[in-house]
């Protein structure tokens, strides 16, 4: 994976434990976030604990959000919360449509090889999900 795929594109994928603002929802949840056209596309779904197991689960996405958020750790300020980074690293671009979007990411581990996974975010019938293969 990765070997004939320029990696030109940064993406981060942020914990966010939102703050008095989003009553709507309190719970932690993690922000996906990929570098497109000057802005973040995004999307929002549960924390997940491994990046390296397969899975599928309900994402919601978001509006586009600012580059800043590629390096922004900590209070995001007027009641919103906070974030932490839980990877961050490149990607390339697979598949981009109104109800696909594909990437192959890679990110460092200290002491290890850099880990490459492909990710998708696909709607059926207005709904989202985002799927590690």
């Amino acid at each position: 994976m990765g070997a004939n795929r320029p990696m030109n594109h940064r993406f981060v994928v942020l914990e966010h434990t939102p703050g008095r603002l989003f009553k709507r929802q309190l719970q932690p949840h993690f922000d996906w976030m990929f570098e497109s056209d000057g802005g973040l596309l995004t999307w929002a779904t549960a924390p997940i604990d491994f990046f390296e197991k397969q899975l599928v689960v309900v994402a919601r996405p978001l509006p586009v959000h600012r580059l800043r958020y590629l390096d922004f750790e900590g209070d995001i300020g007027e009641d919103r919360g906070e974030v932490r980074q839980r990877i961050a690293g490149d990607y390339a671009l697979l598949r981009r449509d109104e109800q696909h979007f594909a990437v192959e990411i890679q990110w460092p581990r200290e002491g290890e090889p850099r880990h490459h996974r492909q990710v998708r975010f696909d709607c059926d019938s207005g709904k989202w999900r985002l799927s590690l293969c």
